[in-house]
Order: C-alpha cells, then structure tokens, then sequence
C-alpha cells in the first residue's frame, strides 16, 4: 500500500537504498523466520540478543509493540535494555499509548431462553475438546457456579436468570481476544450443553486465598509473610501490578478492584478471578466497590459509561494504600470525624 503512495514512494526509496548500503557494508544483519505471530518472533529475537546488548525496536505495529511491552514487564526488562518505539508523522521518535476504546457498547438485556444448565456429572461441548465432564463444585458466586475439569482448568456455567446477549456477546468477544499471562483467568473458549447453547466458558484453574482475607486477618497475614514483613508486601504489590499492567497493555481496565477476586498463593504467585466483568472493547465493567472508586464517577451507574485510566489509576492507588498499610483504607473515617 504504502509504495503506491506517490507522496511518499521518494522517502521510501531512499530509505530502501539506505538499508542496502548498510548490508552491503556489513552493518545490517537481516533476520526473519516463519511464525503465525509476528509478536512471538520478536519476542524470541528480543531474548536472544538482550543478554549481549540493549534492544531498540522500531515498529508502527501495535500489536507488535503490544506484545513485546508485554515481555517487558513479564521478564522484568528495564526500560534502558528494551525500548519499543514508532516513527511519528514528524519523523520523530515516539513511544506507543495505552489506547482504549471511547465506543460504549450497550449490553443486550435480553434474557437468554435454556433449555438444560449441567451441573457436576454432566457433560457441556467445547469448542476445542469436544465434551467435557463437570468435576466437583469448587465455588458458587452471584453469576454462575465455577466447577473443575481435571486438567488445570475450569468450567464457570452461568445461572440461569443471568444469562443475556449481551453477556454472550461479551465473553465470545473476550474468547476471540485473549490474554494469555500467568495468573489472569481469562475466558479460554467457550461452553455449550447438549443442545448447542452457549451456557459458559472455560479459564484456568486458580488457587489460593482472598486478598480480602489477608488484609483483614493480622494471623493470616503473618502466615502468609512472615510477620507482615514490608519486603513481602512490596514483593506482592509488584507481582499484583505486573497483571494490571499487562491487562492495560492489552487494553482492559479491571473497573471494579474487588478483594474477594484477588487470590494470593505467595508474594509471587497471585491470581486474578472473574475476568468476565472487566472492561474491554467497548464492553464496560458494570460493577463497581464505592472504596475504589474514583471522586468524579461516584454514584454514576456503571453500566452506563466507559470508565477512564484515571479512574482506573486511582482505584489502584487504594489497592496499593491497603497493601502498605495493611487493610487500612486511605480515606477512613475515625470517631466520626470528616
């Protein structure tokens, strides 16, 4: 496309000529293989020369940038050995936004006629797999009930009353944009029962023990780390921030930080639950705690609006607060007191 473009055909040829100089003087080294994304070769050609040298990638691909920002803060890459950039209509250097979609889409309330909602025992259709058997209950929460599949994963099957379009055109939408990252439960493909209704998903199985639980038990804590160390809980916000960068980068925003849906298995090991109600492509987060929620959206019905990096800064700031002062919110009330 771009060398029809007659207005830009004279830089590119320049650029071409320059590029040929450069490898016929043996100062360009030209590399490529074959792979379906493009992400998972310069992920694999950024880690092979970082150990000897620091890494510009120059690229206008967003996806591209996306994916490698992604190694970054995975494989704790600091910003001086790995810098992602594009050249900007000036011809200057720029580095790649965070960029989220303004275009609310309104969930569909129309409810969803089933016909039979399995329970353990019975057998639901994947897409990928083909019949699958529900194992034991391991939880029941306010929209579905989640049960294991005996293979690291599990199955989250909607109740029955809370099945809508709209919430099937959501989890099809998160299906077909994954994020694939160590300990975010994101929908891996989608569940059916026996007569081809769309009744659920399968995610990753999680384990550990509530946040919530933690913070707010001084002998849980301290089982956890030993004796509420301070370098335990830094290690732990780290390792919590890591997940909602990488979920920025892949442009969703958590919406509502609820406590209960972040599990923790040691200061390195965290897990992040009922992804389903995070905000993403122009689908928004429709709940919300009011602890975490930012001055200029309280009180404003969630369902209603996209919600903005600020307000998704700001709840993360609380987060961060809690974790450093163990359960205690940057804004509670004592002796009622303003």
């Amino acid at each position: 496309k771009w060398d029809t473009n007659p207005n830009i055909r004279p830089s590119l040829q320049m650029g071409w000529h320059f590029l040929r100089m450069l490898s016929n003087n043996g100062l360009l080294e030209k590399r490529g293989r074959q792979y379906e994304n493009k992400g998972d070769f310069w992920a694999n050609d950024a880690l092979q020369c970082l150990p000897q040298e620091n890494l510009l990638v120059l690229t206008q691909d967003n996806l591209l940038a996306r994916t490698l920002e992604c190694l970054k803060v995975e494989k704790d890459i600091p910003e001086s050995r790995l810098k992602v950039c594009f050249i900007n209509q000036y011809g200057y250097l720029s580095r790649h936004q965070l960029r989220f979609t303004d275009q609310l889409i309104a969930e569909d309330p129309t409810p969803v006629s089933v016909k039979q909602m399995p329970a353990t025992g019975d057998l639901v259709r994947s897409e990928k797999d083909g019949d699958l058997r529900l194992g034991r209950e391991l939880g029941n929460g306010g929209e579905g009930t989640v049960y294991d599949l005996g293979d690291g994963t599990v199955a989250k099957i909607y109740h029955k009353d809370r099945l809508t379009m709209g919430k099937g055109e959501k989890i099809t939408y998160m299906v077909k944009h994954p994020v694939n990252y160590p300990g975010i439960c994101w929908p891996q493909e989608l569940l059916y029962n026996q007569y081809n209704e769309l009744i659920g998903y399968r995610m990753p199985h999680a384990s550990g023990s509530k946040l919530k639980n933690l913070l707010e038990n001084r002998q849980a804590l301290e089982r956890f780390c030993a004796k509420g160390k301070k370098k335990d809980l830094v290690q732990l916000a780290i390792t919590i921030l890591k997940k909602i960068a990488v979920l920025q980068l892949n442009g969703v925003l958590l919406g509502d930080i609820n406590l209960n849906n972040i599990l923790v298995v040691s200061p390195t090991e965290v897990w992040l639950v009922d992804c389903d109600s995070y905000q993403t492509g122009g689908y928004v987060c429709p709940v919300g705690d009011p602890r975490f929620t930012a001055p200029e959206i309280q009180g404003k019905k969630f369902p209603t609006f996209l919600r903005s990096i600020g307000n998704e800064q700001f709840a993360v700031a609380v987060l961060l607060f809690m974790l450093m002062v163990t359960g205690k919110h940057p804004y509670v009330q004592q002796n009622m007191e303003s």
